[in-house]
């Protein structure tokens, strides 16, 4: 996440490293927790191969994130499986 913190009406984003030792990964997406919202993005591969590529997203913030902040990052790949879910919380 950059920057970790941000003011509402600025931008911010994330970038993931993702490996997938089977198939192809076909989405990564995140849901972005705040104070009072709760935010899907879908990420796009901007970088390396559909097997180990970075995926990207940036997003206008519009919430304050005083006392809940975190998110999930959930990948799947071309066999319909899901790679990784990984919870962060702050």
């Amino acid at each position: 996440i950059m920057p970790l913190y941000q003011t509402i009406g600025n931008a911010q984003s994330i970038s993931v490293l993702v490996d997938d030792a089977t198939a192809n990964v076909t989405s990564v997406q995140v849901i972005l927790y705040s104070d009072g919202d709760a935010k899907i993005l879908n990420l796009t591969r901007t970088g390396g191969t559909p097997t180990s590529g970075t995926w990207t997203g940036a997003w206008q913030v519009t919430d304050t994130y005083n006392s809940h902040y975190g998110y999930d990052i959930t990948a799947t790949d071309s066999n319909g499986s899901t790679t990784g879910r990984i919870r962060v919380v702050n």
